[in-house]
C-alpha cells in the first residue's frame, strides 16, 4: 500500500509499506520519504525505514533506521520467552511481550498494549477512541470506514476499511510544526 503525504495543501512525500502473508506471519516493510520544500529549496528532510515480522498478534522482530532532519535515530528488537529484547541508539532494554509497533497498517494493534514508537524506540503511552463511520476516499471512490482518534505521546486520527480493514488515511499533528500531516491513500 501506498500514501501520498500531504502538509498545508502541497505534497512533500511518499509512505509505502510492503506486507507479506504467510499463515499465521506476516512482514511488513515500510518506507517513508518526506522533504519539506520553502520556495523551492529543501528546509526538512525525514527518511524512516523499517521491518516488522508479527506472528499473529506477537510482534516477533522489529528493525528501523530514522533520519529525522540529521538526527539519526536506530531500533533493533526480538521476541525471547520473556519478552521483547530492544536495542536502540540510547541503550537496551527488556520490553513486555505484548509490545506492538507504531507502524498504522493493522488496524488491530489499535488495541494491544503497550505501543512501541516506531522512530524513537520508546514506549508511547496512548488513549484510542473510535469516533464512529464515515465515507473516505478510496481509489476513484469512496469507502466506508472506522474513524479512531489517537491522543498521548502520538496525536494522529486513523481511517480503516469497513469491508476488508485495509488502511485508507491518516492525520498526524506536528507537534514541531504545528502543522496537520495528512497521509491520502493512492
Amino acid at each position: 500500500m501506498s500514501f501520498a503525504v500531504w502538509r498545508k495543501g502541497e505534497r512533500i512525500g511518499r509512505h509505502r509499506i510492503s506486507l507479506m502473508r504467510q499463515g499465521e506471519s506476516v512482514a511488513a516493510a515500510i518506507d517513508v520519504e518526506l522533504t519539506v520544500r520553502l520556495l523551492g529549496l529543501p528546509i526538512y528532510r525525514y527518511r524512516h525505514h523499517a521491518q516488522e515480522r508479527r506472528e499473529g498478534p506477537r510482534l516477533v522482530a522489529f528493525e528501523a533506521r530514522t533520519d529525522d532532519d540529521g538526527r539519526v535515530t536506530w531500533l533493533n528488537g526480538a521476541a525471547e520467552p520473556a519478552g521483547f529484547r530492544l536495542r536502540t541508539h540510547e541503550g537496551e532494554a527488556l520490553l513486555p511481550p505484548t509490545v506492538t509497533a507504531s507502524t498504522w497498517w493493522d488496524e488491530a494493534a489499535l488495541g494491544r498494549r503497550p505501543w512501541l514508537n516506531a522512530q524513537s524506540g520508546r514506549l508511547a503511552e496512548v488513549e484510542v477512541r473510535r469516533m464512529g463511520n464515515e465515507a473516505v476516499a478510496r481509489g476513484a471512490g469512496q469507502a466506508m470506514a472506522r474513524h479512531y482518534r489517537v491522543d498521548g505521546d502520538i496525536r494522529c486520527e486513523v481511517w480503516y476499511a469497513e469491508a476488508d480493514g485495509a488502511w485508507l488515511k491518516c492525520r498526524f499533528f506536528s507537534r514541531r510544526s504545528g502543522s496537520d500531516i495528512d497521509y491520502v491513500r493512492d
